[in-house]
């Protein structure tokens, strides 16, 4: 499980379809960035069994200890937080870009806005998705187990986000070895942290993207 809370080191690819969402440097693509075939790094947190709980709250080496109930508060709001960002970055389109990434931005800390805006992430995303005639479909979110911090105040949620491309110049798909309307899955970290009653985003940490289905449930 990873605990890194950093959202100060971001990379944005302007013309790699990597930029969909923010990247840190964990995950960095180049302008000629090709498609990667293999699957998800098996370093992976333990994938979500049916009946098991997806939430646990971290033990002191940031590993997953009690489980939380779906139910609990704090659990419902920060998957709230998840489900509409995953949405909002995978479902986007040259038509919606600025509007979408400007509700992007309402669902981050001021910390990683900031962070963001000195690589003019929203300017580079809008012109990558302008400029290549761009639309994507968010198509599934798979679980891996997350946990929240003891005193409630962070949050760390592992996801695959499955979606695909329904439209896009050909000189882009064959730069990026992508193809359409066919499904690719990145595994991300969130890290989460609260604001007063509120749930923000603090980072994101993402794999190279696959065309194998991620391995959660």
């Amino acid at each position: 499980m990873r605990t890194r809370t950093s959202a100060t080191v971001i990379l944005i690819a302007a013309a790699s379809a990597l930029c969909i969402t923010a990247c840190n440097a964990t995950a960095p693509t180049g302008s000629g960035s090709s498609l990667v075939k293999s699957p998800s790094p098996a370093a992976l947190s333990p994938t979500i069994q049916p009946g098991q709980s997806i939430w646990h709250l971290a033990k002191s080496d940031g590993t997953a200890g009690a489980s939380v109930p779906d139910d609990d508060p704090d659990v419902q709001a920060a998957q709230k937080v998840v489900a509409l960002h995953t949405r909002t970055v995978d479902q986007r389109s040259a038509t919606n870009v600025a509007s979408s990434v400007a509700q992007e931005e309402t669902i981050y800390t001021k910390t990683f806005t900031t962070a963001l805006s000195r690589n003019d992430y929203a300017g580079k995303t809008k012109n990558l998705f302008t400029t290549s005639q761009l639309e994507t479909r968010s198509l599934a979110i798979a679980w891996y187990v997350s946990t929240l911090s003891p005193d409630r105040k962070t949050a760390h949620a592992e996801i695959d986000a499955t979606f695909d491309f329904v439209r896009a110049e050909p000189g882009f798909l064959s730069t990026n070895q992508f193809a359409l309307n066919k499904p690719y899955t990145q595994h991300r970290t969130l890290t989460l942290v609260k604001e007063g009653n509120r749930w923000l985003i603090n980072d994101i940490t993402k794999q190279p993207l696959t065309r194998k289905e991620g391995n959660g449930q």
